[in-house]
């Protein structure tokens, strides 16, 4: 299931968008910059670390065209699987081939955030990788864009914890299924990062399970907010999801290491079920963030393995200049990745390309 985002200046209690909160709210001083944070995309390729590769391409986002074709004809919509600010997301069959995809169908009468959508598409379309969200076509209609994308039939991670937290479960998962997820949470951004694109909204609610299976692999969608990174060039524009935000974003000053601190926030969720800032209010969330180092209490974490642990405490390094990068952190951590690596392919039945141990 592909959900639709909220529009970025809606406001909820406990999701807020960062640039709905003034700066007198978190005496936070805005740097000036284009007018989305795009840094320029002239810049080399990082070097990918074995664990990996072969790391696989990105496609030519001039091929990301939107046909003038029927979608009705192509596809045939059946229930609604989501709903936001921008539109809806239906689940459908393809006609031709049985398939069951998802549709997320944009509203063109938001033309204030009418660049996002533009945005969305470029980089959902650009990505290709096994723990990212596929976007198969697209087509434009006459109100709305719509995005054809593989189904994540077994619902977010959000829904998965809040489920074992009303079946009596243990909060966080077993280590090898946190192992597991972590591996596939860094391979998805490593790509990401090695080819120059910061996702900037790594949360629970934007990984989603393929299928039911307690063994379905974590997938990342949503692009409204990915933007192209140069190395050394600082994004400014605050955006993201409290809960998930990395300090360095509420000064308005980062860079696509924002990514690591929200994988790691997740990864400590999944840990222990619990996130590793909370607060009565958005505001008060993101105070947290900014003053308070991260809390790794013996009583919950004695509980999980001391390799979870070590990974979860690299990612969430208050100091961006310290916190290090995907590769650096899989290299660090090579072994037991490499390990759950191999057991992710025997899960899938196949090898995928990012999945061949070198």
């Amino acid at each position: 299931m592909v959900k639709a985002r909220p529009k970025p200046l809606d406001v909820t209690p406990r999701s807020r968008s960062i640039s709905s909160i003034s700066s007198t709210e978190l005496d936070v001083v805005i740097s000036p910059d284009s007018p989305h944070g795009e840094a320029s995309p002239k810049t080399p390729l990082s070097p990918v670390p074995a664990i990996f590769m072969p790391c696989p391409d990105t496609r030519h986002e001039k091929l990301a065209i939107h046909p003038s074709g029927d979608l009705e004809a192509r596809y045939k919509r059946h229930n609604q699987i989501g709903a936001g600010g921008y539109g809806v997301v239906w689940e459908a069959v393809c006609r031709e081939t049985g398939q069951s995809m998802a549709i997320k169908s944009v509203k063109h009468s938001h033309l204030e955030t009418e660049d996002r959508y533009e945005t969305e598409l470029i980089y959902a379309w650009k990505v290709e990788h096994p723990y990212v969200v596929h976007l198969i076509e697209t087509f434009q209609g006459e109100t709305q864009l719509h995005f054809v994308m593989e189904l994540c039939a077994g619902g977010c991670l959000t829904k998965r914890i809040h489920d074992r937290r009303v079946s009596g479960e243990p909060r966080g998962f077993r280590s090898s299924q946190t192992k597991r997820y972590i591996w596939e949470m860094l391979s998805g951004i490593a790509y990401l990062h090695h080819h120059k694109i910061v996702h900037r909204d790594c949360k629970p609610d934007n990984y989603m399970f393929a299928n039911p299976h307690e063994e379905s692999p974590l997938i990342l969608i949503d692009f409204g907010l990915a933007v192209r990174f140069h190395t050394g060039v600082p994004l400014t524009e605050k955006l993201g999801t409290p809960d998930w935000t990395a300090p360095e974003v509420l000064s308005g000053l980062y860079s696509e290491r924002c990514d690591i601190w929200s994988v790691g926030a997740v990864s400590y969720l999944c840990s222990i079920g619990l996130p590793p800032f909370t607060g009565a209010s958005a505001v008060e969330v993101l105070k947290n963030i900014r003053d308070n180092d991260v809390s790794f209490n013996p009583i919950r974490w004695d509980l999980v393995g001391s390799q979870v642990k070590g990974i979860v405490q690299g990612m969430l390094v208050k100091d961006p200049s310290k916190r290090r990068s995907a590769n650096d952190l899989a290299t660090s951590n090579e072994q037991w990745l490499k390990k759950v690596k191999s057991d992710e392919a025997k899960l899938a039945g196949e090898t995928h390309p990012c999945c061949v141990i070198g």
